[in-house]
């Protein structure tokens, strides 16, 4: 039986949804049978959420996040244009030092923001407020549900903003320090500077452009959506890769013909064969080198290139597109 506040609420939703509805819902399921009616009241409870803040609004407001990912882009064309002086010049030169103090400044701008999403959105930057039911539910049941109350993206921020604190505002400053003293350090810093591929790590914050332009998130959910299929295809392509190089390694693999013996010699060289006729690498030669031996083989390998090349490769592109 239903209690007296579920009645009411049931009976008037306007008014409940005024009181609270993040508290509690009633839904009335009515089940005809030949001889009465009888009314259902099946009650879930929901979490009470808290309003967003006037600074989680603004935080998400388009400017903001337009804003965010032109620092985002910047910030990545000067690790670009950073590591190119250090190819060039090396670390010592003005510019790579000039670099690095952008980059600080950039860091700082990424730490406050997170500060100010951790500030302003609290537990719900970590998790999903998610319905409670008052009924029983495995064990399963509940882990699947904790899991999907995890916010990913979330965790990622946190992630991306302690690697290039580590890389920027501890492991640099220290190897420029041991450029300086090395023998006060060691080795053991010089084993520490291995650990700059922290920097490429950081480019990592180039993936949040993707949740302010709508259009590459489509394009990137449809093809997350297609990699099943396209695994498939894929799958199919490399069996048809694998019987092509078996049969060339025994049939090609023993001609007098050095060129032969080099393309496909060994199994694992037929197949890098068959992977390079099927982007139409070279084929032209692979092709006249096996009519060499007979001519017969001009039809292999049209009918591959027509099989792979031709069918397919568009096959992947067809469930791409659709």
């Amino acid at each position: 039986a239903a209690t007296a506040r579920d009645q009411e609420d049931a009976a008037d939703p306007d008014q409940a949804e005024r009181d609270g509805m993040s508290r509690n819902s009633s839904t009335l399921i009515s089940v005809r049978s030949e001889e009465d009616t009888i009314t259902v009241a099946v009650r879930t409870r929901f979490e009470p959420e808290d309003a967003p803040t006037n600074l989680a609004k603004w935080l998400n407001s388009d400017v903001v996040e337009i804003f965010f990912g032109a620092v985002i882009a910047v910030n990545a064309i000067v690790i670009g244009v950073q590591i190119e002086v250090d190819l060039r010049f090396g670390d010592g030169h003005a510019a790579y030092y000039i670099c690095y103090g952008l980059q600080c400044l950039f860091l700082m701008v990424f730490v406050i923001e997170l500060t100010l999403r951790m500030c302003a959105e609290r537990s719900r930057m970590f998790w999903r407020r998610m319905p409670k039911v008052d009924c029983e539910e495995s064990c399963w049941t509940k882990m699947v549900r904790q899991l999907g109350r995890i916010r990913l993206e979330g965790y990622f921020d946190v992630a991306v903003v302690v690697i290039s604190v580590t890389d920027l505002w501890v492991l640099a400053p220290m190897t420029l320090f041991a450029r300086v003293d090395a023998d006060a350090l060691g080795n053991n810093l010089q084993a520490a500077a291995t650990l700059r591929i922290l920097q490429l790590l950081r480019l990592a914050r180039i993936v949040r452009v993707l949740r302010i332009s709508r259009e590459l998130s489509l394009l990137v959910m449809g093809l997350a959506m297609s990699l099943k299929a396209v695994f498939w295809v894929f799958m199919l392509l490399l069996v048809v890769v694998y019987i092509g190089g078996l049969i060339c390694s025994v049939e090609l693999g023993r001609s007098e013909n050095v060129d032969l013996q080099e393309t496909f010699g060994s199994l694992f060289a037929s197949i890098y064969a068959h992977f390079k006729i099927i982007t139409l690498e070279s084929w032209p030669n692979i092709c006249k080198w096996a009519m060499q031996e007979n001519p017969a083989w001009v039809v292999y390998f049209l009918g591959f290139i027509l099989i792979t090349n031709l069918t397919l490769v568009n096959v992947i592109t067809g469930l791409v597109m659709d």
